[in-house]
This record gives C-alpha cells, sequence and structure tokens, in this order.
C-alpha cells in the first residue's frame, strides 16, 4: 500500500521488557538474510518488506499421546475452539473440536469410511470440509455441524488437496509435490479458479497444512516438510499467479513433522500462529503480529514535505523515546515524548526507507519494538 510523500511507520513489538533497564537487543544486520528467518532477503514489488514478521513462542496447549503410527494433522482455530484432525493407524480419521485455551475435549466424529486418513479440517458456515488423501483419490468430504456425512467431491484434476483455508468465499489449497508445490483456490464445489506457482529464491519442499494470515492481506503461513523441519510466511500474487516465501523459520518444539496449522487474532489484538508436529505433545502458539493501532489515520496527510514523518504515539506514562538504527546507533532520544515525536524534518534527514528498533521508558516499564518505514 503507498501513500505519496508519506512513509508509513509499522511498528511491530518483539519484546517486552518489565521494569529493571536492561539492554536492548539488536540483531546484527545483514543485508543477506531476514533478521527473523532463515530465508534470503528479496525484493518483490507487489509484497511488503521481508520483515513484516515475528515468531515468538507464546504458549502451548496440552494434546493427548498418541500412538506411534498416529499423526495429529489440520489445525484451525475459530474463536475460543481448535478443529485438529487425530488420524490413527488402520481406523477411520477423527476430527476432535478442542479448547483453544486448555486443549480439552469439547467434542469428535469419525470420517465415513475406514480406515481413512486426513489432512485438514475447515469450518465454512455450519459445514466441516475435510481433505481426505486416503482412500485414493484426494477428495474433499463435508459434514454437518454435529459430524453426518453430507457429500464429497474430488480434487481439481491433476491437483491434489493437503492442508487449505477458507476466506469466506472460495478455499486456499496446497497442492503438495516434492519441490513443485503450487496453492490452488477453488469453490466449495471443487471448481479450480487459480494455480499459483513457487517464485523468487527459495524453493518449497513439501506442503503439509496451511493458513491465511487474517491480519495482512496476501500473506499465507504453511508448514514444510525440509528439514530442519520449517514453518514458512508466503506473500502471494494473484495477478501473477505465484507465491514466494517471506520467511523461514524454525518449527517448534522436538523435531517431529509440522503438520496442523492455523492463525487466530485476538480481538482488536495480536496475531498467532496455533501448530502442531504430527505426534506432538503439544499444540504451540507462536507470536507473528503486533497490534498496534496506529493507522493511516494517525499519519497527517496534508504534510507536503517528503521523509517527514510525525507518529502520534499514545505515550501517557513515557518518560523518554529512543530511536536505533538496524546496526543499533542512536539516531534520537526525546525526553517526555507525550505530544507525538518528529523523526524528520525534509531537510537534513533522520531516517529513511528500512528497518529501527523503538526504546520507550515508561514509569513502570522498558519496551523495545522493532520498526519498518515504507515508503
Amino acid at each position: 500500500m503507498k501513500v505519496k510523500h508519506l512513509f508509513i511507520f509499522f511498528i511491530i513489538f518483539f519484546s517486552f521488557l518489565l521494569a529493571t533497564e536492561n539492554q536492548l537487543f539488536l540483531p546484527t544486520n545483514n543485508e543477506n538474510f531476514n533478521l527473523w528467518g532463515a530465508t534470503s532477503k528479496i525484493d518483490h514489488p507487489n509484497a511488503l518488506e521481508t520483515l513484516d514478521s515475528l515468531w515468538i513462542k507464546a504458549d502451548s496447549i496440552p494434546l493427548p499421546a498418541i500412538g506411534s503410527s498416529d499423526a495429529w494433522t489440520g489445525l484451525k482455530v475459530y474463536d475460543d475452539t481448535i478443529y485438529i484432525v487425530l488420524n490413527q493407524y488402520n481406523l477411520p480419521f477423527q476430527v476432535q473440536k478442542r479448547h483453544r485455551l486448555t486443549g480439552a475435549l469439547l467434542s469428535s466424529f469419525n470420517g465415513n469410511t475406514s480406515p481413512s486418513y486426513a489432512m485438514s479440517a475447515v469450518r465454512v458456515d455450519d459445514s466441516i470440509f475435510v481433505s481426505v488423501f486416503y482412500p485414493s483419490p484426494e477428495h474433499i468430504e463435508v459434514y454437518s455441524a454435529n459430524g453426518t456425512y453430507v457429500r464429497s467431491f474430488n480434487a481439481p484434476g491433476g491437483l491434489r488437496c493437503r492442508g487449505m483455508d477458507w476466506d469466506g468465499s472460495k478455499f486456499w489449497v496446497a497442492n503438495s509435490q516434492i519441490s513443485a508445490n503450487t496453492i490452488y483456490t477453488m469453490t466449495r464445489e471443487g471448481t479450480l479458479l487459480r494455480n499459483l506457482t513457487n517464485t523468487g529464491p527459495v524453493t518449497c519442499y513439501w506442503f503439509f497444512d496451511l493458513t491465511l494470515d487474517r491480519m495482512i492481506p496476501n500473506r499465507l503461513w504453511v508448514n514444510d516438510q525440509e528439514s530442519p523441519f520449517v514453518t514458512r510466511y508466503l506473500a502471494v500474487d494473484t495477478n501473477a499467479n505465484t507465491f514466494q516465501v517471506n520467511a523461514t523459520f524454525n518449527h517448534p518444539g522436538t523435531p517431529a513433522y509440522p503438520e496442523g496449522i492455523g492463525f487466530y487474532q485476538e480481538p482488536a489484538g495480536n496475531g498467532y500462529i496455533y501448530t502442531v508436529g504430527h505426534n506432538s505433545l503439544w499444540a504451540w502458539k507462536m507470536l507473528v503480529h503486533i497490534y498496534t493501532g496506529i493507522s493511516d489515520a494517525s499519519v497527517n496527510k496534508n504534510l507536503k514535505i517528503n521523509n517527514l514523518l510525525k507518529i502520534p504515539l499514545v505515550l501517557k506514562a513515557a518518560e523518554e523515546f529512543s530511536l536505533y538504527d538496524a546496526t543499533g546507533k542512536l539516531l534520537i532520544t526525546k525526553k517526555n515524548p507525550k505530544e507525538g515525536i518528529l523523526i524528520g524534518n525534509g531537510k537534513n534527514n533522520v531516517v529513511t526507507k528500512g528497518i529501527y528498533f523503538i526504546k520507550i521508558k515508561t514509569t513502570k516499564e522498558v519496551i523495545t519494538a522493532k520498526a519498518i518505514i515504507l515508503r
């Protein structure tokens, strides 16, 4: 999103340092690698900066132990519930509804065929769509909210249906092929809409599950079986029918195939990824986005001078504001910044497009934040 003559200040809190004075953590500035992931940095005209995501372990939800030949797969989050699939050897798959905070089992139902194995369970209105990879051919089975089988349909011709998610009008589906993955969209009747191919310098290995990013448009998260097992943050371009890797993160927990993945945003709050390994005892909750409440309306659009940025931060208890560049060099310090902070004046600019770090001292704590300035 471009705003003429202005920068947008996109702030992502990455650490909260309480009470005592702590050294500000500043990662080494390396132009070849993403500060928050393992993938190479890339430039793409249809993508935000590659550093628009975090990967911080925030919590874990307990799951019961399962057999050595069993696997947890598709995971999706809906309010305070999690839908997760349990595949058990020589039995029908089981779709479980669990409490998002405690992991307690709320309800479950079994697949229509035995044995059967599934990769994802997605809620659409009052139905649950399950992507089934065995028995073949790979297909979608539709169940009512109480688990009654309704119908099924095959994946579009020549494509697989592994992990999937619903954006309100269509499915996004992982077509898992070793080093040749695609992501396609389809209707709830199985009609293919478009098929997106992997572009950019990073080639994904083998997708399992995927989920839509509910906070930043044109973003997906996928669990990839590349060793060491990883979660990837993707940008999609539906004009060119392509996707590319924006960041790669190590999957949490004991090494296990990363399987189900789902996105959750707190009401008017932070964004999280929930993810699970195939035989994990935990579903991991990873902080990926911080909601700051700063929007376009916060920026004075009447300003005519380029490179001018006024951040209308609400800092009622703030005592000091400091701005550092990506190498840790102190650029600005302001005491009692209750009226906002003027960072550039258009003549002798302090900041340009890039990565910065903020340190805010309040009466009770010291908060550090990463900031991305986008022209």
